[in-house]
Parts: structure tokens; sequence; C-alpha cells
């Protein structure tokens, strides 16, 4: 028993030992209430299948591609999971991940309700969404300006890349404010 980490860790600190049982049994709390993700929201980082296949997206103004790979790591990183993330939002008909966790744990329509009311976000029309992301990207947003959000599928074999298909997952026009 003198061996062990936790035999040891309470020999050299009380307070660091306390810690590390009181983490660990946080952590079983949450796993026993399936709330795995609070503890390590990373957890699932690494599990994807491996495929030859990327899904990418990107914002199009008036037909130009909206580049973000002149800015600073974390913009970049900013924009570039900002069209990802949206994208995902408008493929899941503009529900989110939230809503359908409340859903499963609450029953109850009213808590249902409030909690949902306090937690998750309002519905984001496409239109205000690329609005803030071309003025986040530096750019101006005109009167009569043309979005769309563009999906698209690459494919890497033998070292090689190839563009295997791309859609249009919605686009609108500002309006003309005279």
């Amino acid at each position: 028993m003198s061996s062990t980490f936790l035999y040891k860790l309470l020999k050299h600190s009380k307070w660091a030992f306390a810690v590390v049982i009181l983490y660990t049994v946080i952590y079983f709390v949450c796993l026993y209430k399936k709330m795995d993700m609070a503890m390590f929201p990373y957890n699932n980082m690494y599990s994807n299948i491996q495929t030859n296949e990327l899904t990418c997206y990107y914002l199009k103004i008036n037909d130009q591609r909206i580049a973000y790979s002149h800015f600073m790591y974390w913009k970049k990183d900013f924009l570039e999971q900002s069209v990802t993330k949206y994208a995902d939002y408008i493929s899941q008909n503009k529900n989110n991940y939230l809503n359908n966790y409340i859903d499963e744990k609450i029953k109850n329509k009213q808590q249902n309700s409030n909690i949902k009311k306090a937690l998750t976000p309002n519905v984001v029309d496409f239109k205000t969404w690329a609005s803030w992301y071309v003025s986040y990207a530096g750019m101006k947003v005109q009167p009569n300006d043309h979005f769309e959000l563009v999906k698209y599928k690459i494919g890497i074999e033998n070292g090689k890349v190839a563009f295997l298909d791309s859609n249009v997952l919605c686009s609108t026009k500002t309006q003309n404010h005279e």
C-alpha cells in the first residue's frame, strides 16, 4: 500500500490528496448524471473515423469567397470555426444541440421551456449572421450584397487532392436601405 500514488500523495500533501479525491468524486457524479463532458470537454477529440474525404465550408459575398487565412491564428481559427458551426446549425434546421440535450434530460414542459429560454441562444437568421461574419472579417456590408454559405468536399488519395462536390446551403441578399 505504501507504494501507491494516492498513499504517497497523502504523505506528501494532504491538501493535494483532498483535491484529487474531490475531483474524482465530482467526476464520477458527473458521469453518473450523464454529464461526462463537464470535466473533459475534449475527451472525444480523437475518436473520429479517418476518411479520405474532408468537408469544408466558406461564406461568399457577391460571388467572392471571404478570405481569412491572412489573419492571426486566433482570428483565422475563430472565423473558420464560426462558419463550420453555423453550417452545422443550418443543417440541423437551426436546432442547437443543447435543445436536444435539455429535451432528453428534462421532461417537465414548464421547466424545459424555462431552462431553454435561459441557456440556449435565440435563433439567428442567415442574413444577420452573414452580416456579422463579413464585418468581423474586416469587410463592409453594402446594400444589395449577396451572401452564400457553401459546403464543399475534397478527397485526398495517394497524396493528391481532388475537388469532389459543392452545394449552397443558403443564400440571401441584404435589403436596400433608402
